[in-house]
């Protein structure tokens, strides 16, 4: 092995002359025999490598949208309520006098006579007493006192 090695050294380093090992018993032509049935080191004597062509994987799934985030609930400011507008019986409704007794209630209301349930200016009568009526205006009631 070693002398082969040597051999290759000589031969590429030029043309020398070579000679045969006296001891070995080989003469040049044995020895060139010899050269051209063994391998040069420096030619590559592994099988080539063959390329294979690895399958590209499939492209992954895109993945889905997340989830969108809950909405937040601020605390709701209460709605300025305004107070309802005070319910004021008009004006012009005046009690005049009554009359009570023997199982008759009416009053005079703006110079006219009216009975207990009668309507009167948009005002229903719904009680009379010796001391005045009572009106239902706008689901309120209001007491008035003779005038």
């Amino acid at each position: 092995m070693i002398r082969l090695f040597f051999l290759v050294i000589f031969l590429l380093a030029g043309s020398c002359p070579l000679k045969a090992d006296e001891t070995s018993g080989n003469d040049d032509q044995g020895f060139v025999q010899l050269l051209d049935e063994t391998k040069n080191p420096f030619e590559d004597g592994l099988p080539k490598p063959v390329a294979v062509q690895q399958p590209v994987p499939p492209a992954p799934k895109p993945l889905p949208p997340p989830p969108l985030p809950k909405p937040v609930l601020l605390p709701s400011v209460p709605k300025r309520v305004e107070p309802p507008a005070p319910v004021v019986l008009p004006d012009d409704i005046k009690v005049q006098g009554v009359m009570v007794g023997g199982g008759m209630h009416e009053a005079i209301i703006m110079d006219k006579i009216v009975g207990l349930g009668e309507v009167i200016e948009g005002a229903k009568v719904v009680a009379i007493t010796k001391g005045g009526v009572t009106l239902e205006y706008k689901d309120r009631k209001f007491s008035l006192g003779i005038d």
